[in-house]
């Protein structure tokens, strides 16, 4: 059965949740996201495809592997054959490849970590630029960190750009949703040191020591970290500009930092 009518009520729900995931369910396009779904045992409810996708010799590999699939002990997700008109209308990219999915993420807290000696967290509190938020997701991912904890008042890392940005990594490092009071609370309770990136600071990220447990973390380009985050801080830390440039984008500055943090613990 091909689903061809815009009025459907699993092609509703599938815009639906495109343009407003919400309780757990997000939407995702493109071979290489669903792919990466597929690979982290994420919990699939629906694939949309088309026929000239499925036709396709990687099409057809990559709908096997999906309809067979067990996350978890979950069944497998349902296949929906959409026609090319509901696709162009359901992709958000500008040249669509014929397949997305809704998929079920579990909604964790900071307390919902194991924390050790070498605990290495990275916080966003107030990154409201989707295309940084997947990106540092995507830094954390390829640094090693144990998760990403996203603060109220951080954009939605489900956003259709934040997701293209994080290039697959939303499913390979955990992302913990928590208020920063019970985030600032849990990292103290197992003596995770709390570290604020902020251009006002006078300690140089590179005098910093990475080498314990900690967190690091990045706010708001214009206004920085929240109060809660400051107040909690063990310490801010900068980033040295030599030229004349004012600041650094956020995405490009937690990429200093988290790498230099590798460095240290490589070395």
């Amino acid at each position: 059965m091909q689903y061809s009518s815009p009025k459907n009520p699993a092609i509703k729900e599938a815009l639906r949740i495109r343009d407003n995931p919400d309780k757990g369910l997000f939407f995702i396009e493109g071979a290489h996201l669903v792919e990466a779904a597929v690979r982290s045992k994420a919990s699939l409810i629906k694939v949309l495809f088309t026929r000239q996708f499925a036709s396709s010799k990687e099409g057809g590999r990559l709908l096997g592997e999906v309809s067979s699939q067990d996350a978890k002990g979950k069944p497998a997700p349902k296949m929906l054959e959409v026609s090319e008109r509901i696709f162009q209308g359901l992709a958000d990219t500008e040249t669509p490849q014929g397949i997305a999915a809704i998929v079920a993420y579990p909604q964790k807290k900071g307390k919902d970590l194991v924390y050790g000696p070498a605990t290495f967290m990275v916080v966003c509190d107030g990154v409201r630029d989707p295309g940084n938020l997947g990106t540092i997701i995507r830094l954390a991912d390829a640094a090693g960190a144990d998760a990403v904890a996203i603060t109220p008042g951080t954009c939605s890392p489900f956003n259709q750009k934040a997701i293209r940005s994080t290039a697959g990594s939303l499913f390979n490092v955990p992302l913990l949703f928590t208020p920063p009071e019970e985030l600032a609370a849990t990292l103290r309770k197992n003596k995770v040191s709390l570290y604020i990136a902020d251009s006002h600071a006078t300690v140089s990220v590179f005098e910093t020591n990475f080498k314990g447990p900690f967190a690091l973390v990045f706010g708001n380009e214009g206004m920085g970290t929240g109060e809660v985050m400051k107040s909690n801080a063990d310490k801010s830390i900068r980033i040295p500009l030599r030229g004349r440039a004012e600041s650094l984008n956020v995405a490009a500055a937690a990429a200093i930092c988290i790498y230099e943090a590798v460095r240290q613990r490589i070395s």
